[in-house]
């Protein structure tokens, strides 16, 4: 008999979360607020584990008893997987691999290093490349060509980290071939209080 494997609050966090996705469209706003406090309480237990800081609930501290739209929900979920794909990231990389930032996509090619920056436009090309990156911070160059669309997209990925410094600490290039892959750290903006 194989010995059973316990799944790590990690794991436990990174389900709720796709499940929670899963679910948001046919369940009212009472399921809303359930899973924010649910993934907020399992993201705790990680935090604490680990000593990363995760992502915001989608209401402000003011307004806590106020339900978050399903919208703000499907961010907050988004961040949260973000986060969850960063942790595990670091987890195979070397300490000074790691990446430090995150481009936030505002949409329609708008791109900010900060959910507060304002945005810089880039290109179609670019926009393809980094919307790659959403959801999926690490993966070789067949992957990128394939999931971007974009026959060159490892060369596109080199020109943003120069084209736009400030995007620089959250794109990581392999050095060489076997190297760990293209990685980027990209979600989508989390609207303001």
């Amino acid at each position: 008999m194989r010995p059973v494997r316990r799944i790590t609050a990690l794991e436990a966090l990174r389900d709720a979360c796709n499940l929670g996705r899963s679910y948001i469209a046919i369940e009212g706003p009472e399921y809303c607020v359930w899973l924010c406090d649910e993934v907020r309480r399992q993201a705790e237990q990680v935090h604490r584990e680990r000593q990363e800081r995760p992502p915001s609930p989608p209401y402000c501290a003011e307004r806590v008893h106020r339900a978050p739209s399903r919208e703000e929900t499907l961010h907050y979920l988004d961040a949260m997987l973000g986060w969850i794909a960063t942790l595990y990231t670091n987890d195979l990389v070397e300490p000074d691999m790691r990446l430090v930032a995150w481009i936030v996509s505002w949409g329609q090619c708008q791109y900010s290093i900060s959910d507060t920056d304002p945005p810089v436009c880039v290109t179609a090309t670019e926009d393809y490349v980094l919307t790659a990156f959403a959801g999926r911070p690490a993966m070789n160059r067949a992957d990128l060509a394939r999931l971007s669309g974009v026959e060159h997209a490892h060369r596109v990925l080199a020109q943003l980290r120069h084209r736009y410094p400030e995007f620089a600490p959250a794109i990581r290039l392999p050095g060489s071939r076997g190297q760990g892959g293209y990685r980027a750290l990209v979600r989508r903006r989390i609207n303001a209080c």
